[in-house]
C-alpha cells in the first residue's frame, strides 16, 4: 500500500501536554482505525521555534521519536539533551519527557507510539 502525502490527515495541538505555543502532526495513516492494534500514533510532528511539547509519561507504551531537522532540548526529568538530526529517542515503562524548540528553526520528528 502507498498513501500520498495529500491523503494524510493535518492536526494542530495548542499548548501539547502543558506545552508553549503550537506544535503540528502530519497523520499520513489519516485513520486511526487503519494502524496495527498496538500503534497508537505514527505521524511526523513540528515543533516551531520557541514551542515545546510539555512533560509527559509513557506507562504500557513506548514512545520513539526520530529526529528528521532542527535541533530540540529534551528534558527526561533527570536531564537535559540536545536532539539533533538522526538522533533517536525511546521512551516507555513509566519514563517520561518533554521536547523544547528554541533553536531557530522547526524542529521535525517522526514519531510512534506501540503499545506493550
Amino acid at each position: 500500500m502507498i498513501i500520498s502525502l495529500k491523503d494524510a490527515r493535518d492536526e494542530a495541538r495548542e499548548h501539547m501536554r502543558g506545552g508553549e505555543g503550537t506544535v503540528y502532526f502530519k497523520h499520513p495513516v489519516a485513520n486511526k482505525e487503519d494502524l496495527p492494534k498496538k500503534c497508537r500514533l505514527f505521524a511526523q510532528i513540528i515543533v516551531p521555534d520557541g514551542a515545546s511539547m510539555g512533560y509527559h509519561e509513557h506507562s504500557g507504551e513506548t514512545e520513539f521519536y526520530y529526529i528528521l531537522e532542527g535541533e530540540a532540548i529534551l528534558d527526561d526529568g533527570k536531564s537535559k539533551t540536545l536532539l539533533k538530526p538522526g538522533d533517536t529517542v525511546v521512551t516507555g515503562n513509566g519514563d517520561g519527557h518533554s521536547v523544547i524548540n528554541h533553536s531557530g528553526a522547526d524542529v521535525k520528528m517522526l514519531a510512534c507510539i506501540v503499545l506493550d
